[in-house]
């Protein structure tokens, strides 16, 4: 008997194994693993813009407190299932939204 939930969900749905056996797949995992370190580089323009401009009157904090909280559920689920994409990508969204909140507290 298998101890972790998550493997005995994978071998009672027969999902495919992590890493993936077949090479497509296994470049498939690498590549959401990049696109989850870069997609948080997104938000370095607006952190670039609030502390150099030290102008924050176009920022929504509502906006930017809302991504922030989403974040937390997202690194929780991604722990729990193990899921390093999902993790990664939001930690770094999380520290970089709150980089901009900071901004915004700092300069508003």
């Amino acid at each position: 008997m298998q101890h972790h939930p998550h493997l005995r969900k994978r071998g009672a749905r027969e999902l495919e194994p992590f890493p993936a056996r077949t090479p497509g797949k296994r470049a498939l995992d690498r590549l959401v693993l990049a696109i989850s370190v870069c997609s948080p580089l997104i938000i370095v323009p607006q952190i670039v813009l609030v502390y150099q401009s030290q102008d924050v009157s176009g920022i929504s904090v509502a906006s930017w407190i809302s991504w922030t909280l989403v974040n937390i559920p997202w690194i929780a689920y991604g722990t729990a299932h193990k899921e390093l994409p999902i993790v990664v990508a939001n930690s770094l969204a999380f520290f970089a939204n709150v980089t901009v909140l900071f901004g915004v507290y700092l300069y508003g």
